[in-house]
């Protein structure tokens, strides 16, 4: 994960490229040079909601060249809170594909819970409890369990309060964090003094079963008034109608109390927190080997 200072420095040198070349504006050139691969510069990273879903592999041993925003069908879960017709296939939306393994998240939100009653520490959460245990036994079949990667996620400070954070853990399946947000996807504008951006391409909408548990007081918000907030940031209609719903991060906030979100309107903000104790939407997200 880019630390704060390597994030600057490399900022800088690009701001320097920029400025000695043509006069070329805007936040989204520059943040397009800071995501190229430093081993391929034609190779950028992240991906828009319109590169998204361009393809779908129906079986891991299919996606071997699966590319970031491909979708991988894999495991089940309910999502149309119908319980008589069983579990439905799981979505997952491909975030990287390095060294014969995947990272992906769901392409839908999957439940709806707290983070944890009272700790923002990843390591002791109730979220990664459930993620680990009743998430996992549920959804993966023993076959499918052999391919999900146990693997050490680190937990990186708030880089906007430089909060510090937990230990590394052991995770089959976790929560993306704030950093792997910000690597993985696109973003449309980013504001460097308030470590925040936005992006149509992080917009997650809940299952039928998750929206079927949200609090009522949380869907006060119509649909229209939802859509123009969208319009008002220059997305696309791509997006237009859908409707989001904010989903943890592990990254936690400014104290002991509160974590990172992404926003329903798409927002990735170092200082978007909420108590641990509010229910919000969970996007699974884990390493597979093929």
């Amino acid at each position: 994960m880019k630390s704060i200072k390597d994030f600057v420095i490399k900022f800088a040198s690009v701001s320097m490229l920029v400025a000695m070349s043509v006069n070329i504006a805007g936040c989204d050139y520059i943040k397009e040079l800071i995501n190229k691969d430093s081993a391929d510069s034609s190779e950028e990273k992240g991906f828009s909601i319109e590169l998204a879903q361009s393809r779908t592999f129906n079986s891991l041993s299919s996606a071997a060249d699966a590319k970031p925003g491909d979708i991988l069908v894999f495991g089940s879960y309910e999502q149309d809170n119908d319980l008589s017709n069983g579990n439905e296939d799981i979505e997952w939306i491909v975030l990287d594909n390095t060294d014969g393994m995947l990272l992906v998240v769901s392409k839908d939100i999957l439940n709806y819970m707290r983070y944890s009653e009272d700790t923002t520490i990843w390591e002791y959460s109730e979220l990664r409890t459930w993620l680990n245990g009743e998430f996992y036994d549920i959804a993966f079949s023993d076959d499918e369990k052999d391919s999900i990667v146990l693997t050490v996620v680190d937990n990186p400070g708030n880089p906007y309060f430089g909060s510090s954070a937990g230990n590394g853990t052991s995770d089959n399946v976790f929560c993306l964090s704030y950093d792997e947000v910000y690597t993985y996807f696109s973003f449309n504008n980013w504001n460097e003094s308030s470590v925040s951006g936005h992006s149509e391409a992080i917009i997650a909408s809940p299952s039928v079963w998750a929206k079927k548990h949200k609090l009522a007081s949380a869907y006060a918000i119509t649909e229209g008034y939802y859509s123009a907030v969208l319009a008002s940031y220059g997305f696309s209609g791509t997006c237009i109608g859908v409707e989001g719903c904010d989903w943890w991060l592990r990254t936690l906030g400014q104290d002991g109390d509160h974590a990172c979100i992404v926003g329903m309107y798409g927002s990735l903000n170092a200082s978007e927190t909420v108590s641990v104790s509010s229910p919000k939407g969970v996007r699974p997200a884990m390493y597979l080997q093929y």
